[in-house]
């Protein structure tokens, strides 16, 4: 359980609701004051206004720091510890962040304008890593799992804590898209500091997250990016949610030997077992639903096995409604290449490609009337004749 403050009783749950809108108004204040007249540094200013704050209501309190903001001699185990369950958080937070971008894919653009913001600013790298990384490694550890855990300290479960924290920290990101991805962060460093009493660890996390996200973003093409933002702002398709839910599905096995080697809780067969049996369910997730998306766009689909002559062959399609289609030619073809070419009902050519004798990989995006439309292989090779079994599949794009 959450270890107690020496004066508890002066530390209050309502008082922590308070201290939190104490720390959205600076947020704000930060946000159209400092940012607008000081640029990146008016974000360093923000980050300093919130550790005063943090140490103000400690000493409003009449506490001392060191309960308020726990620090104690990391073990290697610890670093072990921390390492593997740094590495399942971020990994959460990368694929709750595609959660995120799946719902809200209409604010990428926001993010994307943060993105400019921090990065784009033409300071040197070195500054903008410890403005965007260190401080807030440091000065949000300080608010929120320091001064803001604090007035929750006398509360009885400790799920519940960190839930609180949790809530808050992702609230305070100003962000739907990452709400959760910040919201289970800020859970994780809670339940850190409420297990091992020790802020260090906790300041180790965060600082590792922030490092990942700042030292690409410092490393990326502005341009690229912001390209990158409007493509995903359309790509909203089970297809995309479970590359991220694919990506996240180790997580549950890597937080929990995480915790074990820092040593807050013990290690247990059956709870093992529930953290595989978790990833397991996440990857069959991430595997299903690119399988679910294609077959809910899927217009048509068939498997055409023929043998393909001088004189070639033929298979004909129809498309009920015009608009933009995805063609996709998936299969193989032996002793012989294959030229394909598809036409539409007045016979006009519509694409065309040639495959050698092996793997046959098609895929295009065309813009189809409705209608009838045939496609048509032929041998391109001295042989006699080419064996083929390809899958045909028209999909409306993603």
């Amino acid at each position: 359980m959450v270890q107690q403050l020496s004066n508890q009783k002066d530390w209050k749950a309502w008082q922590g609701i308070v201290y939190f809108g104490v720390l959205f108004v600076i947020l704000v204040f930060q946000g159209f004051v400092l940012e607008p007249a000081f640029g990146l540094i008016g974000v360093l200013l923000g980050q300093l206004i919130f550790l005063a704050s943090a140490i103000g209501v400690t000493k409003l309190h009449k506490t001392p720091l060191k309960e308020v903001f726990p620090v104690s001699k990391v073990s290697i185990r610890d670093i072990f510890g921390i390492i593997v369950f740094a590495i399942g958080a971020i990994i959460s937070n990368l694929a709750l962040s595609g959660f995120g971008m799946f719902i809200f894919p209409q604010d990428l653009t926001q993010v994307q304008g943060l993105s400019d913001f921090l990065y784009g600013n033409g300071l040197p790298a070195i500054v903008i890593v410890l403005i965007v990384s260190v401080t807030p490694a440091i000065c949000e550890e300080a608010i929120m799992r320091g001064a803001f855990l604090s007035h929750f300290r006398g509360l009885k479960k400790d799920w519940l804590v960190c839930l609180i924290v949790g809530i808050a920290f992702g609230i305070l990101h100003l962000s739907p898209i990452k709400f959760l991805s910040t919201g289970f962060l800020g859970a994780c460093l809670a339940y850190l500091v409420i297990k091992k009493n020790n802020i260090i660890l906790a300041a180790i996390l965060h600082l590792m997250n922030n490092l990942l996200s700042s030292v690409s973003g410092v490393m990326s093409d502005p341009e690229a990016a912001s390209e990158a933002a409007a493509s995903l702002t359309s790509t909203n398709t089970l297809s995309f949610l479970g590359t991220f839910v694919m990506l996240g599905a180790i997580a549950p096995v890597l937080l929990y030997l995480g915790a074990v080697l820092l040593k807050t809780t013990k290690f247990s067969g059956k709870k093992f077992g529930i953290a595989i049996a978790l990833s397991v369910v996440m990857f069959v997730a991430g595997v299903a639903l690119p399988v679910i998306d294609a077959s809910n766009r899927t217009v048509v689909a068939f498997t055409w096995s023929t043998t393909v002559t001088d004189e070639g062959a033929r298979a004909d399609f129809g498309i009920d409604e015009a608009g933009e289609y995805v063609i996709q030619i998936a299969g193989s073809t032996q002793n012989g290449g294959v030229d394909y070419r598809i036409e539409d009902a007045d016979g006009n050519l519509v694409t065309t490609d040639s495959f050698e004798s092996g793997l046959v990989t098609f895929s295009q995006t065309i813009e189809l009337e409705a209608g009838h439309y045939s496609i048509y292989a032929s041998e391109n090779s001295d042989a006699d004749s080419a064996e083929m079994t390809v899958q045909v599949s028209v999909l409306t794009p993603q």
